[in-house]
Formats: structure tokens, sequence, C-alpha cells
């Protein structure tokens, strides 16, 4: 596999593994020179669903977004398809931006925060309105297999049905003004803060088409299972993201809905990742917790 950094830089090496989720993500380093170095299934994402990601990257860092930009192959290309073990990969590296990943506690420990946190999510929404994204290709929210998949949980009927009551409420509302490209996972673990207090965003790639009410959904959720008060964090993120950005009345009355949605998209990838790794431990341990919200959402949101 080291051989792939090689085509970055002449000499380059993997030094280390960020992540093994979703995607293959190392640092890649030469020198004193690092990137970012993620391997993406074909099955997952087609090259054109990545250049597309890659071309939202550059139209955001032209608004003045700090974001992860991708940087070019030796061969010039910013994907590089290759295989391995008979898998269909695609390859592509990011500079790497220095910072510390937002911690959920942090931002709690202060409503204030809470709502810089709505209020930089409005900001991303406004920069992604300045953007000419028409000719990008990114998926369809519903594109989403997990939308349609079940989980082997005895429980799975029961949350699987809201899901699909969810998805078709979410269908067939109109788009008004409040539909297009959203980062899809706008949470702690995706922004990284610098010494000097600046934030950048990162990981791009769930992002798609969908109601831009999913970003503030999704750091509500984040917030949410991190021990926030539902309401409450609801209201500051609302709050601080409208000094930025407004989401119409009918935006917001579907926010609950998207946050069931995410949250029960996490159950079901969780699900699925621990059946596929075939392990116990965090991963079960972190099904059985997100399952607990979802019934608190099933009795205290979506009644």
């Amino acid at each position: 596999m080291g051989w792939i950094a090689n085509q970055w830089r002449n000499g380059a090496k993997i030094s280390r593994s960020i992540a093994l989720w979703e995607n293959f993500v190392f640092e890649i380093r030469r020198d004193e020179d690092v990137a970012i170095l993620r391997l993406t299934e074909l099955s997952r994402r087609t090259a054109e669903d990545i250049h597309a990601e890659l071309q939202i990257l550059a139209a955001l860092h032209q608004q003045g977004q700090a974001v992860c930009r991708a940087v070019p192959f030796v061969s010039g290309d910013l994907v590089l398809p290759f295989r391995q073990e008979g898998c269909a990969i695609n390859a592509c590296v990011f500079e790497r931006i220095l910072g510390n990943q937002v911690q959920a506690g942090d931002i709690l420990a202060d409503r204030s925060l809470i709502r810089a946190w709505g209020a930089l999510v409005g900001r991303f929404h406004r920069a992604l309105a300045q953007c000419d994204l028409r000719r990008n290709a990114r998926p369809h929210w519903t594109a989403n297999p997990l939308i349609r998949e079940r989980c082997a949980d005895a429980d799975d009927d029961c949350y699987h049905t809201i899901l699909r009551e969810c998805v078709q409420t979410l269908s067939t509302t109109g788009l008004e003004c409040d539909f297009g490209i959203v980062h899809a996972d706008l949470h702690g673990r995706n922004v990284l803060q610098a010494r000097n207090g600046n934030l950048a965003i990162i990981d791009f790639d769930d992002c798609c088409y969908h109601w831009l009410a999913y970003d503030v959904a999704v750091s509500l959720i984040w917030l949410f299972r991190s021990g926030g008060d539902y309401e409450l964090v609801r209201a500051e993120l609302l709050e601080g993201y409208h000094t930025q950005w407004n989401l119409s009345h009918t935006a917001l009355s579907l926010l609950d809905h998207l946050s069931f949605l995410r949250n029960a998209l996490d159950y079901k990838l969780t699900i699925q990742r621990s059946q596929i790794r075939q392990v116990s431990g965090p991963l079960i341990y972190r099904a059985s917790f997100i399952k607990e919200t979802l019934k608190w959402q099933l009795q205290h949101v979506l009644q």
C-alpha cells in the first residue's frame, strides 16, 4: 500500500493511520512535507463523485472558507484509481491542516459557544450559496443506501418504520430555497481549531444535495448525544445560525425529522460496521447508546 504515497511525492511513505471507518485515511510524509491520503472504495464513491467534492472545496476556498483542499499526485491527477486485492479504489490527497478537533464538552460548557457553532454552520451555508455549483454531480440525500437497508437488530423494524415515514415527509415537502449542497457530517471531529482559534472544516466525503437544515440537525445530534439538553441546544444553534443565514418556517418544521434521520442512519451504520468487523466491544456499546437516544426522540420529539 505504501507505493500510493510515492505517487504524491517520490520517496514519500505512510507515517500513520488516521481513520478506518467508511474510508481509509492516512498521514503521508516525505521529510518535512506532510499530507493526508484518503482511499475510497469505488463501490462507495465514483471518480465523478470525488471530483465533484473537490470542486466544492476549491469553490469554498475561493470564497475565503478554511477547508482542506486537494493536492495533485505527481501525474497531475487529483483522483488516482487503482486496484488492491481485487478491490477498485479511488485515491486522493489533501493538504494537512494543523489543529485540534472540537470537543462537544467544550461547546456545551458555554451557551454562547453553542450559538457560535450555529453561526459557523450559517456562515458555511452563506459561502456555499455564493459558489457556482450548478454542474456539481454530488448525490441526492435519498441515494444513501442506509436509508433502504435494514440491519440485523431485533428492534430495527420499529426504527426503520419511523425512518421510512421521516423520509416520506421530507421527500414530499416543497423545497423552497432551503435545499442545496450540505456538508452532511458537520460535527466536532470534522472541524479543526488552530492555535489562533480559527476553525477549518474537513472531510467533505458525505456532502450531498439535502435540506440545509440537515447540517444543523447533525450538529444538534452530536451535542445531544454528548449530554446536551435537546431543546436548549436546538434553540441556541438556531439563534446562532440565523445571525448568518436564514431557514424558512418549512425547513424549521422539518428539523426534528432531520435529527431523527441523522440519528437513525448513525445507528444503522454502527450496526453495519460491527457486523463487517465481527467485533463486539466499542461499536456494540455505541449502537446500544444511540438506540437509547432514538427511543428518547420517539417519545419526546416525534410523538
